[in-house]
């Protein structure tokens, strides 16, 4: 299992100013993904998974609250247990 302080500073690397994190084309038919976006929080991960969507959008849970990487280690473990149902972004 990844160690919510290794995945925090991988998380912080993906993103430096002025070096954006380059995610694919969505309107690239062989890359396209459905992506849950606003209020995911670690608690509803489970739920974008059972509604069938790829991954979830969770920026806002992350950034918005007290402790963001105690939000991001609770994401990353909510990830980990799904499994490949859903993943978050």
């Amino acid at each position: 299992m990844t160690q919510p302080t290794d995945a925090a500073a991988r998380f912080l690397q993906l993103h430096r100013p002025g070096q954006p994190l380059l995610l694919p084309n969505p309107w690239d038919i062989g890359s396209a993904r459905v992506l849950a976006i606003g209020g995911v929080t670690a608690e509803r991960l489970g739920r974008c998974g059972e509604l069938g969507f790829d991954g979830a959008a969770v920026m806002g849970a992350v950034w918005n609250g007290p402790d963001p990487v105690r939000a991001f280690a609770g994401i990353l473990s909510a990830s980990e247990k799904l499994g490949a149902t859903c993943h978050a972004a």
